[in-house]
This record gives C-alpha cells, structure tokens and sequence, in this order.
C-alpha cells in the first residue's frame, strides 16, 4: 500500500480497479484511512485485505428533512451580501424527489442559488428573465427515404434496392452456413450539373452504413488537384493515401474525365493507379466516379481494365420543368417559406425557359432562383414596413414579382430575309 501522509491517494496497482479514494493521517504508528466516495461498493473481505491490522471506522455524510434542510440554508445565505429572499428561492434548488437531504445536497444548492445572486438580487430587472433554450430540430428522415423523397432519379432509386436487396440476401446465405459472394460495387454517375449526383453520393453512403454494406459509411469527395502530383512518384502515393482515408467508405471523384485532358499531368499516371487499387480494395471501398455524360465515355476508353471493374452505370437525366417545379417545393419546405399558385405558375414558366437552354444547371439553376427571390422579397417587405409592424404569414410568402428569370438570356429570334405578305 502507497499512503502520502496527508494528501488523498489511491491503492497500488495490486487493487488499481478498485473504485475508493482515501485520506490518511498519521498519529506515530496510527493511521486513519476514510472512505469519502460516499457509496462504497467493495466488500469487508476486500477491505479487510487492503488494511489488514487496521481498525476500520465508517463515517457517513449526515442528512435530515426538508425544514433541517431550509434552515442550513438560511444559515449559509446569512453570510452573503444578499438579503431581499425567501425561504423558497433557498430551497427551490433542493433535489425534488428526496425526503432526506445530506449536507452535498445543501451546498449544491446553495451554490446554485448564490451563483444567479447578479440577476436575482443585483441587477432585478433581469430575475424573470433565463437563459434562451434553443431547440434543434433532428432529422426525421432516414437517408433511404430521403433518397426515396428526391424528385426522379427512378433508375438510381431502382438500382439502390438492388444493391440493398443483395446485401440482405448475402446475410441470409452466411445465417445458413452458405459462403458468401463479395460482388463489385464501383459505380459511374454520369449527368449534366446539378443533377443531383453529389447529394446521392453522400445519400448512398450513409444508406449502405445502416444497411451494413459499409463498415463507417463515409465519403472523401475528391477531385483532379487532389489526385495528380506535381512530380514523378507523387502521384501513385496520393491515390493510395485517398483510399486509405476511404477504406469503409466511399471515394467520390468528380469530374473524373479531367485526369485524361492534359497530357502534359501526371492524370494517366492516376488511372493506373486507381485501377490498381480498385482491385486492392475491392471489399473496402466503393468508388464513384462522376461527371458529364459525353466527357465520361472518354475518360472510360483511357484504360481497358476501368470499364470491366465499374459495375453499376447510371444516368441521372436533366430536370424537366415539372421536375424543377417539384425540387422548388421542396426547398421552400426546409426553408419555410411558401408560395401561392399564380407565383407557382410562373415559376412553372422560367423552368420551362431555363430547360431550353444549354448547361442551365438544373438543381442549381432552382437554388440560385430561389436564392434571389429570398432577397428580393427582403427587400420589398423592408422598404413596405420601415414604420410598422412584421406579420410571420407575410415574411413565409413569396410572390410571382419575387421570382426572376436568372442568369440566361432568351435567344434572339432570328430575322427574316424576304417580304412579308400584306
């Protein structure tokens, strides 16, 4: 046994998982050893064989009833320089749901009671006044039905339940003693911008966790400047380390056709290497290859292994205007703002102008619409109520003047060569 005279201490590491801390206090040849955890768990043969030759002596912390309780307190408050209370602010910080109250239980009290003195006996005018509790709002949707909710996307939705659907089957086989089939998993989501691909991505991860396909259901999104070295040697080293970030996870690359647009790169350098380690990771990591479409089929034709290892090709279309309709419902949902139906009918109408141009940006053409409204909405309500009064109703509703065509130009009609008949 190790004591320090005077000081608390814990046994040796003969009896280091016993949970006891003592005091000890030496009188020549005599020493004293309390226990003050207050609820000892260890039995007297324990006890016993820690201070053997020792006298033991338990001291219990007392305790008394709520009137024995308020009076200790009032005798603690009597030496504050506060002296406008009652006996009820005292004792209102007492535990509840106790009969018996030890003399912890009064200091916690006390001390709770004289921390908020500045507001309760200082500054007064803030005693009905506490703390603001912010309440977060969880996330109902589990990333499946999240995933499910997104407007389109049926081949990518379709083929996520294959993917699940063959995940329990493989679990079903390994119950009845049948050996299991580790099948490829590599994707390449090909699609104009925001199509939705990177959402998926991330949305796919954390389904394939919950379903236990994936062992940590991450996912390191990366692109060409984080896989092409500036030297010789560098490259194949930075792969490598992207898919040991990945392992247990996904590893998303996007814009994957730019590894193959400078020869001068190191990119072919990458291909190789990520093929190789496709291979080498096959049950820890699924990779994702992304970008557009047309761009995707020539990043395929760069290696001859790439193509056979990517299992799953799927193709997330552009939006039509009733897609892009949708997808505006929905973010004015999380937003909380809303909108009436001849607002909505001209919403309708600049989707149906955006979808007649080239790389409009689908989703992102949507975000950046609303976006704008949001402003412009701000600033008319500002400049409509600079001497009155807000109602929530009118700052949730956005109006057809709020919404704009952004960022695209209609084509100029072309003109005609000739007469015109009269």
């Amino acid at each position: 046994m190790k004591v320090k005279i005077g000081e608390k201490c814990l046994v040796d590491r003969k009896f280091d998982k016993i949970p006891l801390i003592f005091s000890a206090i030496s009188f020549h040849n005599l020493f004293i050893f309390v226990d003050i955890s207050g609820n000892r768990s260890v039995s007297d043969d324990t006890i016993a064989e820690i201070l053997s030759n020792a006298d033991l002596i338990q001291i219990q912390e007392g305790q008394g009833d709520l009137k024995r309780a308020s009076a200790y307190l009032k005798r603690l408050a009597e030496k504050t320089e506060y002296h406008d209370y009652t006996i009820d602010e005292l004792t209102q910080y007492l535990p509840k749901e106790k009969k018996l109250y030890s003399v912890s239980d009064i200091y916690n009290a006390y001390n709770r009671w004289y921390g908020r003195g500045l507001k309760t006996h200082i500054y007064k005018a803030y005693k009905e006044k506490d703390l603001v509790k912010i309440e977060l709002k969880k996330k109902t949707d589990k990333p499946y039905l999240e995933l499910q909710k997104m407007v389109g996307l049926s081949e990518v939705k379709k083929v996520t339940d294959e993917i699940l659907a063959a995940a329990k089957m493989q679990k079903m086989r390994k119950q009845m003693g049948l050996p299991g089939v580790q099948s490829s998993m590599h994707m390449l989501f090909s699609g104009n911008p925001g199509t939705a691909k990177t959402t998926v991505a991330r949305l796919l991860s954390q389904v394939l966790k919950e379903e236990e396909v994936l062992k940590y259901g991450h996912i390191v999104e990366c692109g060409r400047q984080d896989l092409v070295g500036k030297y010789v040697g560098w490259t194949a080293q930075i792969v490598e380390s992207k898919f040991q970030a990945a392992r247990g996870g996904i590893l998303f690359i996007d814009e994957a056709y730019s590894l193959v647009e400078d020869n001068r790169t190191y990119g072919a350098e990458a291909i190789n290497t990520i093929v190789q380690e496709m291979e080498n990771y096959r049950d820890e990591v699924i990779v994702i290859f992304a970008g557009y479409p047309e761009k995707m089929k020539e990043f395929l034709e760069q290696n001859e292994g790439l193509a056979s290892r990517i299992a799953f090709h799927l193709n997330f279309p552009d939006y039509s205007p009733e897609e892009l309709t949708q997808i505006l419902d929905l973010m004015l949902e999380k937003s909380e703002y809303r909108m009436d139906e001849r607002t909505r009918e001209k919403c309708f109408s600049i989707c149906a102008d955006a979808c007649r141009e080239e790389n409009y940006g689908n989703g992102r053409f949507v975000r950046n619409l609303l976006d704008h409204a949001i402003m412009r909405q701000a600033d008319r309500l500002i400049r409509e109520h600079q001497n009155g009064t807000l109602e929530k109703e009118e700052a949730c509703l956005l109006t057809a003047d709020d919404f704009e065509m952004i960022g695209l130009k209609k084509k100029p009609q072309s003109r005609q060569i000739g007469f015109c008949a009269g």
